[in-house]
């Protein structure tokens, strides 16, 4: 098996001059990956992508050639036989891992849908709060008012305010209407 320099395990590892049998490695080997890694990271996450795939590609061939063997030599079958049993074996420990991830995801489902209820009825609570203290304000304030500074209240919400909520409407729209 292919071992990076300085990432030996074992009791003589290239790194024990006397033969001291610590085991253990220099940095240099951990540093050399890191630093492969960080270079591939740096020239694009494809290079990154491509090497993972074809890790997982060459494990996957590794375990099915395994698990031939296994069929092959304990209980005799041909090989035929054997690459059926090990894709009915692939077939049944990927629906037994599809239950248990569709059993997570709902599970996870459930947890985020309730903490998303908690939040939303605070929310709502103290937004209905809010809207209320700022009603009882507006009334308070509303009721101190004599006539004139009502009738003015009254002119410019018809003359200022709702013009420039309708330009703000109609900028709006247009600026989404262009977006799509």
């Amino acid at each position: 098996m292919f071992k990076f320099p300085g990432l030996h395990y074992g009791k003589y590892s290239p790194s024990d001059k006397n033969g001291s049998g610590t085991g253990r490695s220099d940095l240099r080997g951990r540093r050399l990956v890191i630093a492969a890694l960080i270079f591939a990271v740096a020239l694009g996450s494809d290079l990154v992508w491509v090497v993972g795939e074809e890790a997982l590609s060459t494990l996957a061939e590794l375990v099915e050639e395994g698990i031939e063997r296994f069929y092959t030599r304990v209980f005799g079958l041909t090989t035929y036989r054997a690459q059926m049993a090990s894709a009915y074996t692939y077939l049944t420990v990927a629906g037994v891992f599809g239950i248990w991830l569709v059993r997570r995801v709902l599970v996870a489902l459930r947890r985020v849908r309730h903490t998303g209820y908690l939040w939303w009825c605070a929310f709502s609570a103290a937004a209905r709060q809010t809207w209320l203290e700022r009603v009882e304000g507006f009334l308070a304030w509303w009721q101190v008012q004599d006539w004139l500074n009502k009738a003015a209240v009254i002119v410019g919400v018809l003359v200022v305010v709702i013009p420039v909520v309708l330009t703000l409407s109609l900028a709006l729209g247009s600026a989404i209407a262009d977006l799509l």
